[in-house]
């Protein structure tokens, strides 16, 4: 082991040993100050520390000096820690940042066991609080009291104070009464109650009972008093309510269904019964044939024409003459209600359809009385009949100074069945004074769903069941006949379920 020059070398034993002066130095010594021989003194000018060197060691050629404080207290601008173990048992240190005192209680091997004996100055100078200012303690205690709902609790053996609330319970809500006290609500013995505001007032637990959870689309309502349930609702489906009132969801029904009520249930979802109208269907009957019902037909309303009449032919005329014909009656118009059991039990029934007939227009005659309309039928009895019109008469060959007459035909009439029928309506006579014209046209009679023809419009019979014109000869014209009358016609309103 080297030493610095002008140095002795020593180490610790008995009897005795040059004797060193004091260093006095402003720090500690470290473990790089090996210049000084073993037993050499340090004083910390600063905090008054007293060490000693204690030994020398070397590794890898470098000499660490080992010294060992003396001195009983340590003043420092730092704590101690665990690896100030250079003192001795009973060692005081002071911060004198903080002005904590701490004392070196044992050693173990290289790890010091420092208490901490008082904080700061040991007293408390001022205790600043949210509101009311300083507060600084008097003889040195300084009363901590709880207020209200709060109150403290000492514990000398433990040096610490507890600050706690009063009158607590388990799973209570706190609920403040007021600016020191705190109250509780609850808790309640019933599960899913809510906690509900009272104007000025505490709030409290409601009296009905909620579900903590509800699924999306469901919608709640009151299953029994005070109880709150969810009610699972149904694509497309109705809400309804049962005979004691309580709601359901009716899954949707299928098409053509209606929602019908059930006297003392809730309502449902039926076909259309008797009397339930789901449509209606018209059929309109202008060729002879069968009719055949629609299906699930309820009952019809048949409206029947018979057919019009021709009108009157003109004769042949030299010059100087005229001759007119007077216009066809129309067809009778005849109307019935029928259930499908009556259709069904007519006379003609196949098993499936009820014939028919519908009655011609009649034809013209040339220098005669035009033919009568034909008889309209439904059923072969018939169940319901409508008469064609009568045709209208030739006028006589006049000269100027005298007038030919062409008379009227009638209306259709005499049909059979039904709750309400109608005449058809005459003709026009037809009249004419001179080969100039006529002073009457002898039109045809029309119908509720056809009009009459007019020889000097030139219009023939329309639609069904009208009567057709009378027609004119004048200055040499030869006979001609009167123009046809309109068919018959069957129109069947089905009202179907």
């Amino acid at each position: 082991m080297t030493f610095p020059i002008s140095h002795n070398s020593y180490t610790v034993s008995s009897g005795s040993s040059p004797s060193t002066s004091p260093i006095f130095i402003a720090r500690d010594p470290t473990s790089s100050d090996v210049a000084y021989p073993v037993q050499q003194r340090w004083i910390n000018t600063q905090t008054q520390g007293i060490w000693v060197l204690e030994s020398f060691s070397s590794l890898g050629g470098v000499v660490t000096a080992t010294w060992r404080a003396l001195a009983p207290i340590v003043l420092s601008t730092s704590d101690p820690t665990s690896s100030d173990y250079l003192y001795p048992i009973g060692q005081t240190w002071v911060n004198t940042s903080s002005t904590d005192y701490f004392v070196l209680v044992n050693v173990t091997g290289t790890t010091a066991n420092w208490d901490l004996i008082s904080t700061g100055s040991g007293t408390f100078v001022t205790v600043t609080p949210d509101s009311g200012g300083a507060v600084s303690p008097t003889a040195g205690n300084l009363n901590a009291f709880g207020s209200g709902s709060i109150t403290t609790v000492g514990n000398p053996g433990t040096s610490t104070v507890t600050t706690q609330l009063t009158g607590l319970t388990n799973h209570a809500v706190l609920v403040g009464a007021g600016t020191t006290t705190i109250t509780k609500v609850g808790p309640t013995a019933t599960t899913g109650q809510v906690l509900q505001n009272n104007a000025a007032a505490d709030p409290s637990y409601s009296t009905a009972t909620y579900p903590s959870t509800t699924t999306i689309n469901q919608i709640l309502y009151s299953s029994a008093n005070n109880t709150v349930t969810g009610l699972t609702t149904a694509i497309d489906g109705v809400v309804i309510t049962s005979h004691t009132g309580v709601p359901s969801v009716l899954a949707n029904g299928t098409a053509g269904q209606v929602l019908t009520a059930n006297t003392g249930s809730p309502p449902s979802w039926q076909g259309a019964g008797a009397g339930d109208i789901a449509s209606v269907v018209i059929q309109t009957l202008t060729v002879t044939g069968n009719y055949t019902p629609s299906a699930n037909l309820l009952y019809a309303v048949v409206e029947i024409l018979g057919g019009g009449a021709a009108g009157g032919g003109s004769r042949a005329t030299g010059a100087g003459e005229y001759s007119v014909g007077g216009g066809g009656g129309a067809g009778e118009y005849a109307r019935g209600v029928y259930s499908l059991a009556q259709i069904q039990a007519a006379a003609g029934w196949t098993g499936t359809a009820l014939p028919f007939a519908i009655g011609a227009g009649g034809t013209g005659v040339a220098a005669g009385t035009g033919n009568t309309g034909g008889t309209t039928t439904f059923g072969t009895a018939p169940l319901l009949s409508a008469i064609g019109g009568t045709g209208g008469t030739s006028g006589l060959v006049q000269m100027t100074g005298f007038y030919s007459q062409g008379l009227s035909g009638t209306g259709g009439t005499g049909g059979t069945g039904g709750s309400f029928r109608s005449r058809g309506s005459n003709g026009a006579t037809a009249i004419m004074f001179s080969t100039a014209g006529a002073a009457s046209d002898g039109t045809g009679g029309s119908t509720l769903y056809g009009s009459g023809g007019s020889v000097y419009s030139a219009t023939a019979a329309a639609g069904y069941g009208a009567g057709g014109f009378g027609n004119v000869s004048a200055n040499g014209t030869g006979a001609l006949a009167g123009s046809t009358g309109a068919p018959g016609v069957i129109i069947i309103t089905e009202y179907i379920a």
